[in-house]
């Protein structure tokens, strides 16, 4: 294809149809087949795995303003180095234990992120992995997160793969009890367990992590602040301000954003 344009001396890229849903296409080649939307510069996606926090269940206007709409918005106007699209690949209740009580892998979400085939994913499973009857499984977690590694690896061997250790949870007491009295619900001392065995799985694979567990830590020691505490709430299923939203998508943006200004990115 050949494009020119007496309006533009100098062009930086070229595109056609390049949108979610292009209006009216009308490229067509000599047999009288359409072709596919396309643009010159490079293109990397970003694949968003995990539970509630990632799909942004009960964030208003969730579209807009759940982290990952909000890490695609700050990696495309602070970069300068391409065009990325962050695909939202989360499902609420979900945890990385296959034995678990919602296991990620036999939601739909988990076929999608293997057929996009992303530049980039950041995995953020193990908040529902730590409320009691997933926790008894905790054995295995290791296993089924090396696996998941090892399936996305084999779909796509050039993928950059993120590890999100689980943000903290005050919420821990709040929930009613199980019928024979034991606690339910996120355990945030079960949480910080497997924020361990994240960073082991990193270490192990060369893989590097995000530590979402620090990003919020202030509202963990001592008597949190009226401002952490509505950030922590965001993050566990609360009220979900845009303030743990924007954290989140900060927090990853400088790992994504190290990825492509170094070249990590084919």
């Amino acid at each position: 294809v050949k494009v020119s344009s007496e309006n533009v001396s100098n062009p930086v890229y070229v595109r056609y149809a390049y949108d979610y849903s292009p209006e009216c296409p009308d490229l067509y080649n000599s047999s009288g087949l359409p072709a596919s939307p396309f643009t010159s510069e490079k293109t990397y996606k970003v694949v968003t795995i995990g539970d509630s926090i990632t799909e942004g269940f009960g964030v208003e206007n969730r579209d807009v303003n759940r982290y990952s709409s909000l890490l695609e918005t700050k990696l495309n106007d602070s970069l300068g180095l391409g065009d990325f699209h962050v695909v939202n690949r989360g499902r609420s209740g979900t945890t990385m234990n296959q034995n678990g009580d919602m296991p990620y892998w036999q939601y739909g979400p988990w076929n999608e992120a293997l057929k996009d085939r992303g530049d980039i994913y950041t995995i953020a499973l193990g908040t529902n992995d730590s409320k009691p009857q997933n926790f008894s499984h905790i054995s295995e977690f290791k296993n089924h997160y090396n696996e998941m590694i090892n399936t996305i690896r084999e779909y796509n061997p050039n993928a950059v793969i993120y590890l999100c250790v689980p943000v903290p949870s005050l919420l821990y007491g709040e929930y009613p009890p199980n019928p024979d009295g034991s606690p339910a619900g996120i355990n945030n001392e079960n949480i910080i367990e497997i924020g361990k065995l994240v960073k082991e799985i990193a270490h192990e694979y060369g893989l590097e992590y995000i530590d979402l567990y620090s990003a919020f830590d202030e509202a963990m020691s001592g008597e949190p602040t009226e401002e952490a505490q509505r950030t922590y709430n965001s993050l566990t299923n609360s009220d979900f301000p845009t303030a743990g939203e924007d954290t989140m998508a900060k927090y990853l943006y400088d790992k994504n954003a190290k990825s492509s200004s170094e070249g990590t990115l084919n």
